[in-house]
C-alpha cells in the first residue's frame, strides 16, 4: 500500500536535512526561566489570547509581543512583555539570550520500531546520501497503536474476509 501512495504523488520526495541542534523550549517558561506568561498587558489590561488577532514580534526586542485585538490598520498595538523580573521600562533580553537558556534535548530519544521500519521502506525513494541517517535512527521500543476511530481494527478486517 505504501508504494501506491508514493506512486500517486508523482514527483520524487524532497528531503531536507535537519541540523543536530534540538532544543527543549519548555525550559524558557520554567520557574527560573527568562520568560513568564503574564495575565495582563503592560498597560494593566487583562490579556485575552482568544481575542487577539494580530501578533507582531521583533528580533530586536526578544520576549516582547505587540498585539491587536482587530485587524484595523488604525488601531494601536498593545505591548505584552514576557520577560521575567524586570521593571516595565527595562524589560529587554540580551540578543541571543536563548542560546544560553536552551539546552539540547538529551540524546537517546528514539522512535518506535514500526516507524523506523516504515522509514526504511521508503529508502528506494530517498537520495542515497541520506540512507545512513535513516538506518542509524535510534529505536526506543515504544509501540504505537493505530487508534484512528475511523479505521477498522485488524479483527474487523478479518471478520469481513471470513464473510466473503
Amino acid at each position: 500500500m505504501g508504494d501506491e501512495v508514493v506512486d500517486s504523488v508523482g514527483d520524487s520526495f524532497k528531503v531536507v536535512e535537519m541540523g543536530n541542534k534540538i532544543y527543549d523550549f519548555a525550559l524558557i517558561l520554567e520557574k527560573n526561566g527568562p520568560l513568564i506568561m503574564r495575565e495582563k498587558l503592560d498597560n494593566g489590561q487583562k490579556m485575552y489570547w482568544t481575542k487577539t488577532h494580530w501578533f507582531q514580534y521583533k528580533a530586536s526586542r526578544p520576549g516582547i509581543v505587540n498585539l491587536k485585538t482587530n485587524f484595523s490598520e488604525d488601531a494601536q498595538f498593545e505591548t505584552y512583555s514576557m520577560v521575567r523580573g524586570m521593571s516595565k521600562k527595562s524589560r529587554q533580553l540580551p540578543e541571543n539570550w536563548w542560546l544560553e537558556t536552551l539546552q539540547k534535548v538529551p540524546p537517546g530519544n528514539g522512535i518506535s520500531q514500526e516507524k523506523k521500519n516504515n522509514l526504511i521502506s521508503l529508502l528506494p525513494f530517498i537520495d542515497e546520501t541520506y540512507h545512513d541517517f535513516y538506518r542509524s535512527l535510534k529505536v526506543d521500543g515504544a509501540i504505537i497503536e493505530d487508534t484512528d476511530p475511523d479505521l477498522p481494527s485488524e479483527n474487523e478486517e478479518e471478520d469481513h474476509e471470513d464473510e466473503d
